[in-house]
């Protein structure tokens, strides 16, 4: 099994706010469902206020101001996220701001994994640590389990089709965060404060602390969970939902029946909306 034992980032919430100050912050849609970091750009995952789902990048001046439907979000200057520090993603349910992740500097990341073989080093009892994938890795399938032990823990891979981890994924310590890759096992989420975005999952999602984020992600098998106040946004499920915890956030996940795992969540058609309880 490959372990981590890694340290920090951060998570936050940004309210609402009206009257953007400038067109030029407007929210810019991208053509595919995986939305790669661009410096200077944080990138909003979710639905409108109309209920519409959203997904791409913006630009943040300034004056700190993007627009989601008829909102506004200060991303710059609020709470502890940066864009001078790194990636952004906001994840909204009906035009409101659920949660905002911070992924820390990919430009000076801790570890980065360039073994193509999938035989892959990785650091221990490392502090602040942000994990990244280099390009050679694409397409190759990085073998074994993989456990993160630490807390405050980025792996931030290169987007579902090229990032690819042949094994279960567990995250075990507090506010660790995924972001960008496949994962052919199952993807257990057993602390607090955890968050996957723009996964795709071939097994099962088991989230077993509180307050996780699941968003823009599709998972062939089922998504578990007993535990509370998890935010559920913009997600594909092929498998059984069984959700008995309580205070969810859901808006925009529904089900598809494809069995092929180059499913993403631009593929038609979508199934039934799937409600939390």
């Amino acid at each position: 099994m490959l372990k981590f034992f890694l340290g920090l980032a951060t998570f936050g919430i940004y309210p609402a706010v009206q009257n953007c100050s400038s067109n030029s912050d407007r929210f810019v849609p991208e053509d595919s469902a995986f939305v790669a970091y661009e410096e200077g750009r944080a990138t909003v995952i979710g639905s409108d206020n109309d209920g519409r789902r959203i997904e791409g990048s913006v630009v943040v001046r300034e004056e700190g101001c993007i627009a989601v439907g008829d909102d506004c979000i200060p991303v710059r200057g609020v709470g502890q996220c940066n864009l001078e520090d790194g990636p952004l993603d906001i994840i909204v349910a009906d035009g409101e701001v659920q949660s905002a992740i911070c992924y820390g500097d990919l430009a000076e990341p801790t570890d980065v994994v360039t073994n193509e073989s999938g035989n892959v080093v990785l650091p221990q009892n490392a502090n602040n640590a942000v994990l990244v994938f280099a390009p050679e890795t694409n397409g190759v399938a990085i073998e074994g389990d993989l456990s993160v032990d630490g807390n405050n823990v980025t792996l931030f891979g290169n987007g579902p089709d090229e990032t690819v981890i042949d094994g279960n994924v567990e995250l075990t310590g507090n506010n660790a965060r995924i972001r960008g890759v496949t994962i052919k096992g199952d993807l257990t989420m057993d602390l607090n404060n955890l968050s996957a975005v723009l996964v795709r999952v071939e097994g099962n999602v088991i989230i077993q602390g509180n307050n996780a984020v699941l968003a823009g992600s599709v998972v062939f098998g089922d998504l578990r969970s007993g535990s509370n106040n998890h935010v559920l946004v913009d997600n594909r499920l092929r498998g059984n939902l069984d959700l008995t915890g309580g205070n969810y956030t859901c808006a925009d996940n529904h089900r598809f029946n494809s069995d092929d795992f180059t499913y993403t969540l631009d593929t038609e058609p979508r199934g039934d909306l799937l409600a939390c309880p």
